[in-house]
């Protein structure tokens, strides 16, 4: 994470590691979100599919900071970005904690 740490906003990151991928699919999520009526009532049919994905990709959030399947989280960010094959920094105690909530 060294890289990032003095960077402005909206600059991209530096070094794209698993860290940076999951911050990515959750702003990417809530994107999703704000497509909704926040009562949930009455939704189009475009906005049900936008909550029901938001809901899918929520789940799948917390699979991944959980490595509920081992690996997934650092296979998705090889995946997207070759460079980082190897290079996984752990995810800590307190976000783990909050994830389980």
């Amino acid at each position: 994470m060294a890289p990032n740490l003095h960077q402005t906003y909206m600059t991209p990151a530096k070094s794209k590691n698993k860290i940076y991928f999951q911050w990515d699919f959750v702003g990417r999520t809530l994107g999703y979100m704000y497509k909704v009526n926040p009562t949930l009532k009455n939704l189009s049919g475009q906005e049900k599919e936008a909550w029901e994905d938001a809901v899918g990709r929520t789940v799948m959030t917390k699979d991944l900071i959980l490595d509920t399947n081992k690996g997934m989280l650092d296979m998705m960010t090889e995946s997207t970005y070759p460079d980082q094959k190897g290079k996984h920094p752990q995810i800590g105690e307190e976000v783990l904690e909050l994830a389980k909530r």
